[in-house]
């Protein structure tokens, strides 16, 4: 909406206010003009303003903004599952992919800035809104999707100066279900936090083992810690050093690299996880064990 009013001000010249609920949501405007236009959209009261001279612009702008709000708002209703059959066919009139996924971006206080840059960093208008301090964004589905989010989010961090995590749904091929895509998200992001909280970026497809354990109870995951390693405690530098190998795909070259350390001192690390647990972690079937035990352990 606000990169509509920016490019509406780039094209005619002209200063421009957007007032929400009495909330000014939008201003490059200093005074009152004596020039405005209001319209209801339903609850909420929509006002703007401009130059004096300028005036025979709102009207062009009103429909505009209309159009997008409806969006905005259709997009949210589909989320929180409340959309009726005009909302959906408001929303899906304007795609044009085939198959999407839903882009949860968690910045703590953050999420109105965020969004804005998100707005100028998409190569299209994509529709987002936000819920709390999330924003949530619906993307057409890409090879490489996650890369690409990566690189969002360097870019995000390197502007705002926090945190930025990020959790990508599963394939979406049927817009009306969204909400349930939503819940997925929410599910993995909880999942990911109490897990994973070194991650930052997270496909769905990726959680199956933090899934597949948070269902456990208590007794068969003890049973099952004991089956996999029986051994005295890793401590915080070995298990650091196991996670990013993990990580890094078993690569001790891009681990090392990864952990600022000599090529040997990982091998001696790895070495002492071995005589330790029994497990050779360059070994696929030993990782995968190690990795199990220590997601069961953080239950």
């Amino acid at each position: 909406m606000k990169d509509l009013l920016k490019s509406y001000q780039n094209a005619y010249d002209f200063k421009l206010r957007l007032t929400v609920n009495g909330q000014s949501v939008f201003c490059d405007f200093d005074g009152p003009s004596g020039s405005e236009l209001s319209f209801v959209i339903r609850e909420d009261h929509l006002m703007l303003e401009c130059n004096q001279e300028r005036q025979e612009i709102l009207k062009g702008i009103s429909i505009a903004l209309s159009h997008v709000y409806h969006k905005e708002d259709s997009f949210l209703k589909l989320i929180l599952n409340e959309a009726s059959s005009s909302d959906i066919n408001r929303f899906t009139s304007g795609l044009s992919g085939t198959s999407y996924v839903l882009v949860l971006i968690q910045c703590q206080d953050n999420s109105q800035d965020v969004m804005q840059m998100m707005h100028h960093l998409s190569e299209k208008n994509v529709p987002m809104t936000t819920i709390k301090d999330q924003v949530i964004v619906l993307m057409e589905h890409q090879k490489n999707l996650k890369q690409h989010l990566i690189s969002i989010k360097d870019t995000l961090e390197s502007e705002l100066y926090c945190r930025i995590k990020m959790v990508i749904s599963s394939r979406i091929n049927q817009i009306e279900l969204i909400s349930e895509f939503y819940e997925e998200i929410q599910s993995v992001y909880q999942l990911m936090n109490h897990y994973d909280p070194s991650v930052d970026v997270m496909e769905t497809k990726e959680c199956w083992l933090m899934s597949m354990v948070d269902c456990m109870s208590v007794s068969r995951k003890e049973s099952l810690m004991t089956y996999l390693v029986d051994h005295e405690e890793l401590d915080d530098e070995l298990l650091s050093t196991a996670l990013c190998f993990f990580e890094n795909n078993l690569s001790i070259s891009t681990t090392a690299r990864a952990l600022y350390v000599h090529r040997n001192t990982l091998i001696y690390r790895l070495d002492k996880i071995m005589q330790i647990t029994g497990l050779d972690l360059r070994v696929f079937d030993d990782a995968m064990k190690l990795k199990v035990w220590m997601t069961l352990k953080k239950k």
